[in-house]
């Protein structure tokens, strides 16, 4: 591939050299290469696209540059590229580039409001979308698979299951492996432990056949819900050896996000094994980075295990620094319930409160604890739990 670059280059072919600097990078982000080289190879290529005014190939360069912040865990860093590849002066005699990486960048932005909870806007934006790239057209295909990963995403979080199955069909047509992995974390949500093992095994080995051509983080996916699956089911210490490979993998590939999210699963697995101290220190090491780059549900997710970790720890001290554990606890309960709602996670946000409600009756606080209690009875009477795998979960 660099030999052809550099051939491309002495025949003075430019779109040759960019396509060809944009398929390097990709290929040394996959295979482990530093973030910083990466990014530096690929201003290569803007510098080229600039000095002859590609403006096509200039929207791929950025849409390249986005995917690979998201890979990375830089939320923020993710948002911005995609907005500057909308924002870019593209006009040729009064025509605009619309191309590929333009629908790239609004189905990243659909994403960003989703996991923001924005799913009217995300919507919106996904409607916008659709008439740029008519269902006939070549990259239709990006904001139909996006739109479904997003319906999907919604109704599993607010146990809308014909919505969801509904989702994966529509999605296996256009992304074979999303779609068995979504598939078999449905059966893990659905407590059919013994399906979505099976179905995540299978993917597990399917992934190392194919281990160069599908996206580093994909893999971490796959572990993450296996070592959910082993912890709902009461097996954290199998769960962790899924964990370690998964914070081994997002080393070796530079994934931010991944790695803090995996150290959350790993946090909460000592919790279940009653080592609250050292799961509350891993805790407070990655919580500027989630709270920072995480989406709203993470954030939850993280803060909850947090606050069930300062109970945890609190209960083995004096009678005073019980009562502070527990009222730092409460408060922050009150986000989690919030941000749970705003993602329409019904399920938890009644497991929060069923949590909170048990704490400040510990406290003597009768009225808070009444009003949780109504809370959560409102919930339960709009989403039973129907498995007891649902609640032992991060």
């Amino acid at each position: 591939m660099e030999t052809a670059i550099a051939k491309s280059r002495d025949l003075i072919l430019p779109n040759l050299v960019s396509l060809g600097i944009q398929s390097l990078a990709k290929h040394n982000a996959f295979t482990g290469a530093k973030p910083s080289r990466v990014f530096k190879f690929i201003l290569k290529s803007d510098i080229l696209n600039s000095q002859q005014s590609q403006s096509g190939f200039m929207c791929m360069s950025y849409a390249q540059k986005s995917a690979l912040w998201k890979m990375y865990g830089k939320r923020e860093c993710h948002a911005m590229t995609s907005q500057l590849v909308l924002n870019l002066d593209t006009s040729e005699s009064c025509v605009y580039h619309n191309g590929e990486s333009v629908c790239i960048a609004l189905c990243n932005i659909a994403r960003l409001h989703a996991d923001n909870g924005q799913y009217t806007l995300a919507f919106d934006i996904i409607n916008n979308a659709k008439l740029r790239f008519p269902p006939n057209t070549q990259h239709a295909y990006l904001w139909m698979s996006c739109k479904q990963e997003i319906v999907f995403d919604r109704s599993l979080l607010n146990r809308k299951w014909n919505i969801t199955e509904q989702a994966i069909v529509n999605l296996k047509a256009l992304n074979e492996l999303e779609a068995e992995l979504r598939n078999a974390i449905l059966c893990k949500e659905k407590g059919d432990t013994t399906g979505a093992l099976s179905q995540l095994s299978k993917l597990l080995v399917k992934l190392v056949k194919a281990d160069t051509e599908v996206s580093p983080d994909f893999k971490c996916r796959v572990l993450i819900a296996l070592a959910e699956l082993y912890s709902q089911s009461g097996n954290p210490t199998v769960a962790i050896n899924y964990i370690l490979e998964c914070i081994t993998r997002s080393r070796k590939h530079h994934l931010q996000q991944m790695e803090v999210i995996a150290s959350a699963h790993l946090a909460y697995a000592q919790l279940q094994m009653q080592l609250p101290e050292q799961a509350l220190k891993l805790l407070d090491q990655h919580m500027l980075t989630i709270l920072s780059h995480g989406s709203v549900y993470d954030k939850a997710r993280v803060l909850y295990c947090s606050a069930r970790c300062q109970v945890a720890l609190g209960a083995k001290s004096t009678k005073a620094d019980k009562k502070t554990a527990l009222l730092a606890a409460v408060n922050i309960l009150d986000s989690v319930v919030d941000m749970f709602r705003t993602v329409e996670a019904f399920m938890r946000v009644k497991d929060a409160l069923y949590y909170q409600a048990r704490l400040y009756n510990e406290l003597n606080y009768t009225a808070e604890r009444n009003k949780c209690a109504y809370q959560f009875k409102q919930l339960d009477l709009q989403y039973p739990t129907l498995s007891k795998a649902c609640v032992n979960i991060l």
